[in-house]
């Protein structure tokens, strides 16, 4: 048993390290992509949150529906920039930024890793 889990603790190990050389996003269009994931994260914080029990059906409606405001942003911001406009996409995705944030610290305050 010993060696498995110093097996487990290296590979664990090996994973948090290779987690922290990934750059942040520094282009618009990376920021907008990144945005997406944190979508994609939040709706699946959601599911596992409500599975548990620890949200109501309610308020898991209500993180998805806030969710769909955040990716519509991002939408938003990726057609600005595609159209030559990027300091109207750079708002888009700041407005969508700010509705994940406050989507993510919700569910932290839930019990979401």
């Amino acid at each position: 048993m010993k060696r498995a889990n110093y097996l487990f603790m290296a590979v664990l190990l090996m994973l948090v390290a290779a987690c922290s050389t990934i750059p942040k996003p520094q282009s618009l269009q990376e920021q907008i992509a990144y945005g997406y994931g944190a979508v994609a994260s939040v709706r699946t914080s959601a599911v596992s949150l409500l599975d548990r029990g620890q949200i109501t059906v309610s308020q898991a409606k209500s993180v998805q529906a806030q969710a769909d405001v955040a990716r519509q942003g991002l939408d938003q911001a990726r057609i600005a920039l595609s159209g030559g406009l990027p300091r109207d996409a750079q708002g888009q995705l700041q407005l969508a930024t700010k509705v994940l944030t406050a989507l993510e610290s919700y569910l932290k305050t839930k019990g979401a890793n």
